[in-house]
């Protein structure tokens, strides 16, 4: 009796011990950092540079509401030669219609990026003897379509680049906060089989703006843009920053993001080549002198047609028709 006894000691003893170490291993688990810690370790997995350059292709799509689209397998156009994706086995395809009576309109054109980190951005698009200009410097941005500055010119498609842009935590946070990210509120979630870290709301709250960070790897999985971020639309528009290349020893960037409105895509962003640390001209990035050498839009142009019910798909899709057809 009294070995049974002993072996039942033990037995009990060692299932306390298990107890005590799965509830503790449990609240490892489930501790959640601060935003601020998120977002710094964030930007050094980030890495710094001084500027870098990409060449891409950005597709518009245009799906009708009643269309049912399925995925079909996109081929790759990166032509930078470089390492494998950091998740090798997500997916790259696109929206393809299931027959040609629901086709998406699709708008392709080529465009170059050009980083000032912290500091500037441009975004160049140029086909035949028309040209758009994007530049945002210093929290304040000006755009120029087909030979005419606007004042009022940012569309929420244009906020993606604000994650990779800014790499210290006090500015990015900054800006996060103007765009309606509630930094001081975190919580965990799940994303494609990732364990993510949500800043700007207690998961599973989807009416409010936030940025999921990867658990493992520190990289932005997605921002979820809503409530009228920057004063632009109200409904949702969700961003995914996937196939993460590692250009240098400490840096890395999306080679493609995607764009969705609900569950439709609207809109992917394939890197095809890019140039870490090129040498800038500042004048690139002056606002100033842009308007300067390009007359200012008529107010019907700045005016946001969005108070009509129009689109932001939409309205991207008529201006690039008018420029570019």
């Amino acid at each position: 009796m009294r070995k049974m006894s002993s072996c039942l000691k033990k037995t009990i003893g060692w299932g306390f011990f298990i107890i005590i170490v799965a509830y503790f291993h449990s609240i490892a688990d489930a501790y959640v950092l601060q935003g601020q810690h998120i977002l710094e370790l964030m930007i050094a997995r980030l890495g710094q540079a001084e500027s870098l350059f990409v060449s891409q292709k950005v597709s518009i799509y245009k799906v009708a509401s009643s269309s049912v689209g399925v995925d079909a397998p996109q081929e790759q156009t990166t032509e930078t030669a470089g390492p494998e994706p950091l998740y090798p086995d997500q997916r790259t395809e696109g929206m393809a219609p299931v027959t040609d009576d629901l086709a998406p309109q699709i708008i392709e054109m080529e465009e170059s990026l050009r980083y000032l980190f912290s500091k500037a951005f441009r975004s160049d698009i140029v086909r035949n003897d028309n040209q758009r200009i994007h530049v945002f410097t210093e929290g304040e941005a000006l755009t120029v379509i087909d030979g005419t500055a606007r004042e009022t010119p940012q569309t929420r498609f244009d906020l993606y680049k604000d994650i990779l842009l800014f790499r210290t935590r006090p500015e990015l946070s900054e800006r996060l906060l103007q765009l309606n990210v509630e930094v001081s509120a975190t919580s965990l979630a799940r994303f494609e089989e990732k364990i993510a870290f949500v800043i700007g709301t207690e998961y599973p709250d989807d009416s409010l703006a936030q940025l999921w960070v990867d658990k493992e790897t520190f990289l932005p999985l997605r921002w979820i843009i809503t409530n009228g971020a920057g004063g632009f639309q109200s409904n949702t528009l969700e961003v995914r920053y996937l196939e993460w290349w590692q250009l240098a020893d400490n840096f890395w960037y999306p080679m493609r993001i995607e764009f969705f409105q609900g569950d439709e895509l609207v809109r992917v962003i394939q890197a095809q080549r890019y140039e870490l640390n090129p040498a800038f001209s500042k004048d690139l990035f002056d606002i100033n002198e842009l308007r300067s050498m390009y007359p200012a839009a008529p107010p019907a142009l700045n005016d946001s047609d969005e108070s009509e019910g129009v689109s932001e798909v939409q309205k991207t899709l008529e201006e690039f028709k008018k420029i570019f057809e």
